[in-house]
């Protein structure tokens, strides 16, 4: 068996590696739209760790009122956790 490189597709391989399109409606600079591009992701991130995993028992809620302070507490809960995530990065 002879196995070689490809070396064109190699080349063009490269010139890619790395490299994405971000279309917008605003007027940015590249920095700004990097700047922004970031905190999506950092927002997505902290999204994800209320989709996560959570080890807590079950919660059977029927009235409207208890459902809406679950997910207040939640998110109060999930600003917290960000907050120290903040203030952790800072020291």
């Amino acid at each position: 068996m002879n196995v070689s490189i490809n070396e064109e597709s190699l080349q063009e391989a490269k010139r890619l590696d790395g490299k994405y399109v971000i279309a917008t409606n605003r007027r940015l600079t590249p920095n700004e739209m990097l700047i922004l591009l970031k905190q999506r992701d950092c927002s997505e991130k902290r999204i994800s760790v209320l989709k996560g995993p959570v080890r807590i028992r079950p919660i059977f809620l029927q009235n409207d009122d208890r459902i809406a302070s679950l997910v207040f507490i939640i998110m109060i809960a999930l600003l917290v956790y960000c907050l120290i995530g903040d203030c952790d990065k800072q020291i």
